[in-house]
């Protein structure tokens, strides 16, 4: 299990991050399923992705969520 904080959230989703964004795309690869993160880490993610793209960047967040493709929240 891996614990993932709002940052690498962002960086997974906004390409605009660079390097860092390339760097948590390789990390994703490698880390130990499943991912969780925590409901406030998800909200400054969502409120970051839409300052940086809008709406467009908060739904693929939520895509990976809605989907269980590698993200799950404690419930």
């Amino acid at each position: 299990m891996t614990l993932i904080d709002a940052g690498p959230l962002i960086a997974l989703i906004d390409r605009g991050q660079g390097e860092v964004h390339e760097k948590c795309v390789a990390a994703q690869k490698l880390v130990v399923r499943p991912m969780f993160t925590a409901w406030p880490c998800l909200a400054e993610a969502m409120y970051v992705l839409g300052e940086l793209g809008g709406l467009k960047g908060q739904k693929a967040l939520w895509l990976f969520i809605e989907t269980g493709r590698w993200l799950c929240t404690p419930r």
